[in-house]
């Protein structure tokens, strides 16, 4: 099913166009372009392989409909909606923001991690699965999910996490 997550009409850290004001939707319209265009300049464009698209989407209020970036992704796309989650919490705050500074980078999934823990630990499948419950819960239990694009990452996090044990 379609699903989005919004992102804002500009970096949080800096002014936007106001509803209401004159010339909104024009103004705002370039505004989200550019927002866009700062998005992917830092975090990445879209990835080829999934059903993310940032977007403009208008939305209805109380004052008039007002203009807003959006990831849109399919929610069984695993990679989308990881694209989408890391431009919402790694967008730039100012628009002075760098080439790559945020740059997207797949991370590994749940059954990457567990091949690298079964490499690593000898483990047998059901293994790895209970290790990745225990190692992967917080002290509360907790389950957290790190964000692992290698797997000297997974090695060095999983040592930490057995070393605290």
């Amino acid at each position: 099913m379609k699903d989005y997550i919004s992102i804002g009409s500009s970096p949080c850290n800096e002014d936007c166009v106001q509803l209401g004001s004159s010339d909104y939707y024009k103004r705002a319209t370039k505004e989200c372009n550019q927002f866009i265009k700062l998005i992917r300049k830092a975090c990445g464009e879209e990835p080829e392989e999934s059903t993310a698209r940032l977007a403009i989407k208008h939305n209805s209020h109380d004052f008039g409909t007002y203009l807003d970036v959006v990831c849109y992704f399919d929610d069984q796309d695993e990679l989308g909606a990881e694209y989408a989650l890391w431009c919402e919490g790694n967008t730039p705050m100012t628009w002075d923001a760098e080439e790559g500074s945020a740059k997207f980078v797949k991370a590994f999934s749940q059954t990457q991690v567990k091949e690298i823990l079964k490499k690593a630990y000898n483990q047998k499948e059901e293994g790895a699965q209970d290790m990745i419950d225990c190692l992967m819960t917080d002290v509360h239990g907790f389950y957290k999910a790190p964000r692992f694009t290698t797997e000297e990452q997974v090695n060095t996090f999983i040592d930490k996490r057995l070393a605290e044990m």
